[in-house]
């Protein structure tokens, strides 16, 4: 909360990321920040059909007035994700030779000091859920994220963010 104005519950989060398909409306980068269509200072009220998600760029383009409430509205009826299926990719960066990652109670951490290294800490029945592997001397993240029923609904692919109904059909990279 900043001033007086209230955070956005979770649950209304929640709602407002499955609605914009979790993503700009614009774009769809997987990185986004709540906006208000008519902006907050002209309604000071978290009504859940007046709030999408906008990436950092777009946001500053509405707030200076770059994007009209038209152009807004638009991609509000028709997000970009839930267009075309899928986020935009997003490549996440990481450098040097160190790695830890901590699940649960469970901490996995080690010393990729060569190209084509890698490691796959974490495997169910063979396959691998979570894998790191050296390449050009940075890290590549793969991991897969299922709901209670199996189904992929999130995948990082060689530090790729990705949010799909498809992602059950993409493919965890050899690490070999």
């Amino acid at each position: 909360m900043t001033g007086n104005r209230p955070a956005i519950r979770s649950p209304m989060k929640r709602s407002i990321r499955q609605r914009c398909g979790f993503g700009c409306v614009l774009c769809g980068l997987p990185l986004y920040e709540y906006e208000h269509i008519l902006g907050w200072a002209n309604v000071k009220r978290h009504q859940e059909d007046e709030i999408l998600l906008l990436c950092p760029h777009h946001h500053a383009e509405k707030t200076k007035g770059l994007l009209t409430d038209e152009i807004i509205r638009a991609a509000n009826e028709d997000p970009f994700n839930l267009r075309n299926g899928v986020t935009t990719p997003y490549t996440l960066l990481f450098a040097g030779n160190d790695y830890h990652f901590d699940i649960g109670t469970n901490t996995f951490s080690g010393n990729l000091d060569r190209d084509g290294s890698f490691v796959q800490p974490v495997r169910i029945d063979g396959t691998p859920i979570l894998g790191v592997r050296l390449e050009d001397s940075h890290y590549l993240l793969n991991l897969y994220i299922a709901d209670e029923s199996g189904r992929i609904v999130m995948t990082i692919i060689d530090n790729e963010l990705v949010f799909s109904e498809l992602c059950g059909n993409l493919v965890f990279p050899s690490l070999t």
